[in-house]
């Protein structure tokens, strides 16, 4: 904003807030993937990441993993497992999984010997992990609030993929998940930019894996660096092959140039320390 009159981003991001819908019916998805109310459908989807080294694509069945999740789900946990030092680290850590949906990444986590505690936002998928991880805590959390979310204890690492840019208080969402894990390993979809205040508003249409409110937003990778370090938090930034899986892609060459478009695809991936912890990172930082 500029001699007091507001910018067209302002102006777009108002009207996107005044027009805000409520929370969506997402039983109401008519896609035949994910929110089919087949609870067996449900079950396989959810367990087919429980064993970390078993072959996944017995589990694809559903519409939805054949969009190339299954290898994705697979190549993040390869790559946090390499960054951490190896399976071994996770034995007795306490994770945090942030919009974990089925908890697949948690059941992986699980199954190298973390203490992992799912957290979802939207209330069927909420009841259906309390069903099926009853030996592990599970929270409801809403993450596009205004107000705050809060917890009660702080973890050794705070998984946040695939969320943040479904948020329309993502910086809120982002500083609350720094407050509560020593470290915090992130992914989200960006806008190619250097410019670190640079963020795109969007508008969602309903889907079992998009936004709750209907608002995304996409910032730029700077923007989210920016909020890092007024945050005391260093952070490690891999924009490595090994992670590309399909149309996901996070080894894209950035050229700056290209702040007025989402382009879906483009994600990001970094590796967070914050204060609450002293423990080395491997990789250079960006």
């Amino acid at each position: 904003m500029s001699d007091g009159k507001k910018d067209k981003a302002q102006l777009e991001l108002e009207d996107v807030i005044k027009n805000r819908p409520e929370m969506i019916d997402r039983t109401a998805d008519d896609t035949g993937s994910l929110d089919s109310n087949d609870p067996e459908r449900r079950f396989l989807y959810y367990h087919s990441f429980s064993d970390v080294r078993a072959k996944i694509e017995r589990y694809s069945t559903s519409d939805f993993d054949k969009e190339g999740y299954p290898l994705w789900r697979e190549n993040r946990i390869k790559k946090l497992v390499e960054i951490v030092g190896g399976e071994s680290w996770f034995k007795g850590k306490s994770v945090l999984e942030l919009a974990c949906g089925f908890g697949h990444i948690g059941a992986a986590l699980k199954e190298m010997g973390a203490e992992v505690t799912f957290a979802e936002g939207r209330e069927e998928y909420f009841k259906f992990i309390k069903d099926h991880a009853k030996d592990s805590k599970v929270l409801l959390i809403d993450q596009d609030q205004p107000n705050r979310w809060e917890l009660d204890q702080t973890f050794d690492l705070v998984i946040h993929w695939g969320v943040l840019y479904h948020l329309e208080f993502w910086k809120r969402d982002l500083i609350r998940a720094l407050k509560f894990g020593k470290q915090v390993c992130l992914e989200t979809e960006v806008i190619d930019s250097y410019d670190p205040h640079a963020v795109i508003h969007r508008r969602e249409a309903a889907g079992f894996d998009q936004a709750i409110y209907g608002l995304g937003c996409f910032p730029s990778p700077a923007h989210i660096e920016r909020i890092l370090e007024e945050n005391d938090a260093t952070f490690v930034r891999y924009d490595d092959k090994e992670l590309d899986s399909d149309y996901h892609n996070y080894s894209w060459k950035a050229t700056g140039t290209d702040d007025s478009e989402h382009k879906p695809g483009r994600r990001r991936f970094w590796m967070i320390k914050t204060n609450l912890d002293s423990c080395d990172m491997k990789g250079t930082k960006k």
